[in-house]
């Protein structure tokens, strides 16, 4: 099953959502660099997906689809469930 990955600016950085068809987790971090070194790093994307999601302009969400389960994710400070909505 393909879990769905979404990495958005906020005003305090960026946060990182993971979420499938019956979970979901999410974590903020202080930057949006640290986000994408983070989700390649979990391998949520890959090396290209990263290069790709650092020149995004601001405003530009990262959409991505990785193999991964939420239920290892939460193990990496990830913590379930939606979250507020990014800012």
């Amino acid at each position: 099953m393909k879990t769905q990955v979404i990495i958005t600016r906020t005003d305090t950085g960026a946060n990182t959502q993971v979420k499938s068809d019956t979970d979901d987790a999410h974590k903020d971090v202080t930057s949006w660099s640290d986000a994408v070194d983070e989700a390649k790093a979990l391998q949520l994307i890959s090396s290209a997906e990263a290069i790709g999601a650092k020149v995004l302009p601001p405003g530009f969400p990262f959409h991505g689809f990785t193999e991964a389960k939420v239920e290892d994710i939460v193990q990496h400070g990830f913590e379930r469930g939606k979250g507020a909505p990014p800012r």
